[in-house]
């Protein structure tokens, strides 16, 4: 016996239902198109009629949407992204509108956009960000991402053909269990490794420089030969850092080979910090400070002779801390002193480095916290040229 040509099993009810969702959620998306335009901003009725509008469009979803976030409970990330993206679009209960700007109103209709394509994802053939995780980790696992490699999150995307925002999804979760790091830019690291990775390493925290406001977006970086030098790096190590900024669209070279910061950089700006403020929170114990020139040098000297020599002798982590001490409370004397001086910008750009990697968060892995010591002292030295009377040598 032949079964009914219209008879469905429960998973084709359950595809016919989804496209039936995913429909309407198409539908939902074209009715926000009028909401926030131009003609909105002529009134503050207009205002308000385009928050109910956005309100009564994703009302009928918000089950949906609650239902997706119970379903993510197996990734922190993911169910934070669908408590945000319900939270920013839930009407008050009692239906009132307090402060209601045409400001306002575009920002809550990009939200509801996202929470409606959001759904509009999951309604297509998708992997949980949980399983995504695990995915990842095999790959770490079985060797396919090394320690100390960086792939880029949109390359592990094309590996598992799996949409690149599940797999940052992903990322995030895992470096919350540590088990990759996450740079400003969001390229996760595998930790572990040699110096084989060196130029990633310094790519890494010349984007956090830039993050922090050293090297503004729209500023040319300092020659190379000064950014080695202020970074205790080869030539060949700085280039190719380099060129890995550019291909994160961090950096653009211009045709002389000039690096440039972007101005769209693909990261958020932090506050910048105040250079004087940086030097009262490093000054420390004025035990630790070393006031004389010949002291200063001489704890450069140890700094990058220990980073030198990392790969046949190491300090303990002690010596290190102790060392890194001395460095930061030795430069929270020093800032005050350049800044009193008659700077260019680019003396100006030196202080503001100093400040920013001596007061930066100190790295995990220990032969990175040498690097970061001989960082610091390579600023010192800098501060040191600068406080110095005029014409000493």
């Amino acid at each position: 016996m032949t079964a009914h040509p219209l008879a469905l099993s429960v998973p084709d009810l359950e595809g016919v239902a989804s496209a039936f969702r995913e429909r309407g959620l198409r539908q939902a998306l074209a009715q926000l198109r009028s909401a926030g335009n131009v003609h909105g901003a002529a009134s503050m009725g207009a205002v308000v009629l385009g928050y109910r509008l956005v309100w009564q469009v994703t009302g009928p979803w918000i089950d949906l949407a609650l239902q997706r976030l119970e379903e993510s409970s197996d990734s922190p990330s993911d169910t934070a992204r669908w408590q945000r993206l319900i939270g920013a679009v839930r009407c008050p209960a009692d239906g009132s509108i307090a402060g209601a700007t045409y400001e306002g109103l575009l920002v809550l209709v990009g939200q509801a956009r996202d929470l409606l394509r959001a759904l509009i994802e999951t309604e297509q053939p998708c992997v949980p960000v949980a399983e995504v995780a695990r995915r990842i980790t095999h790959l770490i696992d079985s060797g396919a991402y090394p320690p100390g490699s960086a792939p880029f999150a949109g390359n592990i995307a094309a590996d598992l053909n799996i949409p690149a925002p599940r797999v940052q999804l992903a990322l995030q979760d895992l470096a919350e269990a540590r088990t990759v790091s996450l740079g400003v830019n969001g390229r996760p690291r595998i930790p572990g490794g040699d110096d084989s990775n060196r130029p990633e390493r310094i790519a890494e925290w010349m984007t956090t420089l830039i993050a922090d406001g050293v090297y503004p977006p729209r500023t040319f970086l300092p020659v190379r030969t000064e950014v080695a030098r202020s970074l205790v790096s080869s030539g060949p190590n700085v280039r190719a850092a380099l060129r890995l900024m550019a291909d994160e669209r961090t950096l653009a070279i211009l045709p002389k080979g000039t690096p440039v910061v972007r101005p769209d950089l693909p990261f958020p700006l932090r506050t910048p910090v105040r250079v004087m403020n940086a030097a009262q929170v490093l000054k420390g114990e004025a035990s630790a400070v070393r006031l004389s020139t010949d002291e200063v040098r001489h704890t450069v000297r140890v700094s990058h002779s220990w980073w030198r020599c990392r790969t046949r002798s190491s300090p303990s982590t002690t010596e290190v801390s102790e060392q890194i001490r001395v460095l930061r409370a030795t430069a929270g004397y020093l800032i005050p002193l350049a800044v009193n001086r008659q700077l260019t910008a680019e003396d100006e750009t030196r202080v503001r480095r100093a400040a920013v990697t001596a007061l930066a968060e100190l790295p995990t892995q220990p032969v990175e916290r040498v690097w970061r010591a001989a960082c610091i002292g390579a600023s010192l030295r800098d501060l040191l040229h600068l406080t110095q009377p005029e014409g000493a040598v």
